[in-house]
């Protein structure tokens, strides 16, 4: 059995996305594949989503064992916790058997953990699992942190998938691999930034924003791709809202001028801040071009600030993502060089 332990140095990076897609992968190879996140601090949708995906049989609690609840928490600081390491050990167990592979999600940091002596480089030694980072790539800092974390690792990295690169990033990223071949990690994949994979539908939305929809409530299972922050002059807004499809417009209720260039675009949502009402003009057009208009209380900066989260949070969910990632894993991750790095030395 081998023990796959799939982690970044910053969060939501997409290691779900990697997971399911590797899982996948490995099932139509006929491996049997187990997966477990050893803590959260919730039963988070990502582990529901790959439970469903992979269709694994364990519960829920033997997949995340450990909860961090703010009890555990003041049992951590007062010392009076000692079993934690026991807990996860006891359900890796569970996940393990009969498996070819347990692929191990790692928290949002590696260092996340720490107090209760489960940190990124404990579970890896307590699984004696294999590492796989997956870093969403940002500038020379994300350099920085893989480099870190070979020394942090040790051998037991072998290597790293860069998620969520701009397109015109791509080449200048796969320039980077032969350096990072240099120090021992392998570059297994690049995957660009994906529209549908970042999506978030209206009622996600919604529900982010604790927002109401006055119109278009048929139509809030859309998916968003793109935020538009409706400040700009209308000729401008207009140029841009004509290439940027499925888009959600966020602005003020009194850019009238806004809202009706944007209906007049691939807008899957408008999204109206501090509270106010568009005028009934605005909600018929909305209505004959089908579009949801969601009144969001916040303010403009928070309420992109609220939506930004959630879709930095948001699982994998629906067949169209589930396939989008299939097909990314399979057109850009070098499988058959990750499988050798994983079986060369015996576990």
């Amino acid at each position: 059995m081998i023990p796959i332990y799939i982690c970044s140095a910053s969060e939501h990076s997409g290691k779900g996305m990697v997971t399911i897609g590797l899982g996948l992968k490995m099932q139509t190879q006929g491996l049997k594949v187990g997966y477990i996140k050893p803590f959260a601090k919730s039963i988070d949708t990502y582990t529901q989503s790959i439970k469903e995906v992979l269709d694994l049989k364990e519960s829920l609690d033997d997949i995340c064992p450990v909860i961090l609840t703010h009890d555990l928490f003041v049992q951590a600081m007062t010392g009076e916790i000692q079993t934690v390491d026991k807990k996860i050990s006891s359900a890796f167990k569970k996940i393990a058997k009969g498996k070819d592979v347990v692929l191990i999600g790692g928290a949002g940091h590696l260092t996340d953990g720490s107090m209760l002596a489960i940190s990124g480089n404990r579970l890896a030694k307590l699984f004696k699992a294999k590492v796989l980072l997956v870093e969403r790539y940002k500038d020379s800092s994300t350099i920085d942190s893989i480099i870190f974390a070979k020394d942090y690792f040790g051998n037991s990295l072998k290597g790293v998938v860069f998620n969520f690169v701009t397109r015109e990033g791509i080449d200048y990223v796969k320039n980077i691999a032969p350096f990072l071949k240099s120090k021992g990690i392998d570059v297994f994949g690049v995957f660009p930034e994906e529209p549908l994979l970042n999506s978030i539908s209206v009622e996600e939305a919604k529900d982010a924003l604790n927002g109401d929809i006055i119109c278009g409530k048929e139509k809030t299972g859309g998916l968003i791709e793109h935020l538009s922050i409706g400040a700009m002059d209308v000729d401008s807004a207009m140029r841009y809202f004509r290439k940027t499809p499925n888009k959600a417009v966020i602005t003020g209720a009194h850019r009238t001028d806004i809202q009706l260039a944007a209906l007049e675009t691939s807008t899957r949502c408008l999204i109206l801040t501090g509270g106010q009402m568009p005028n009934n003009i605005i909600i018929g057009k909305a209505e004959m071009a089908g579009v949801p208009i969601m009144i969001a209380r916040d303010d403009t900066l928070t309420t992109i600030e609220k939506i930004e989260r959630a879709i930095a949070m948001l699982h994998l969910s629906g067949k169209n993502k589930i396939e989008k990632a299939r097909e990314m894993f399979e057109q850009r991750f070098v499988y058959e060089l990750f499988m050798r790095k994983l079986t060369r030395d015996k576990i």
